[in-house]
């Protein structure tokens, strides 16, 4: 069947002359002597190292729905509903898949092949060293999913408590976080009233393109700005976040 492919590795024993040993012993032996007759003050043992046949590999091919079933699994072990890196997926390979009764190890390199693959097919969205379906992106950028994954993994790390709320991505220590994206000004402006918010940028760029469509005659964005100049919005990239932490001070 059609799919991608992934390599399994075995090792084989090498095959070791019985009379090689003897010999070997009997040689090590003369050059010690010869060598101590040689020099009295400085002295070294030298390691023969022995090359070992190459680990052989099986090349599994799989269809797209099998590994679609493999990052589904690993998503729900590491990041439900969110992109996976390569080492995500490696892990999740590993975990999940196993090939007559033996468990799949397959290179990042091998993964990252697969995955470019697919993006380049356009089955799946990639964006800073993650990757997503495009199908589970519900038309939103790739890089709204990937700030959402980071925020994520920044928030279980210190231990923080971040929750969901109505008209926000995340609630932290009582602060709306908005991740870049469609952002309904009439909303934001209304969550203004009950806490103070934080925008999350991929980068300057985004930034600086938000505050220039703030900036267009329109009563909604114009209120925006107001907010922003108070001090009850901030506008921050992922970066400058991660940096300051969740106080959202600019």
């Amino acid at each position: 069947s059609e799919g991608e492919v992934g390599s399994a590795y075995y090792m084989k024993p090498g095959d070791d002359s019985g009379l090689f040993y003897p010999f070997l012993f009997a040689g090590a032996i003369l050059a010690l002597g010869i060598y101590a007759l040689r020099s009295k003050t400085k002295r070294k043992l030298s390691i023969r190292t022995y090359h070992r046949p190459s680990p052989e590999s099986k090349n599994i091919k799989i269809t797209f729905d099998v590994f679609m079933d493999l990052f589904k699994k690993t998503q729900n072990h590491r990041a439900k509903g969110l992109p996976l890196s390569v080492s995500d997926l490696r892990m999740g390979i590993r975990k999940h898949a196993v090939f007559k009764g033996t468990p799949v190890f397959i290179t990042d390199s091998n993964i990252y092949h697969v995955l470019d693959l697919l993006v380049k097919k356009g089955r799946f969205l990639s964006y800073d060293g993650y990757f997503l379906p495009e199908s589970m992106s519900n038309g939103k950028p790739i890089e709204y999913w990937v700030l959402k994954r980071k925020l994520m993994d920044y928030s279980i790390e210190r231990g923080g408590n971040i929750s969901s709320a109505k008209g926000a991505d995340f609630v932290v220590k009582g602060r709306m976080i908005h991740i870049w994206g469609d952002l309904d000004p009439s909303a934001l402006v209304r969550l203004c009233k009950k806490s103070d918010n934080v925008i999350i940028f991929p980068d300057s760029k985004r930034k600086e393109e938000f505050s220039k469509k703030a900036a267009q005659y329109d009563p909604a964005w114009m209120h925006v700005l107001l907010e922003i100049s108070h001090g009850r919005i901030y506008c921050q990239t992922l970066d400058e976040f991660l940096e300051r932490g969740s106080n959202g001070k600019a």
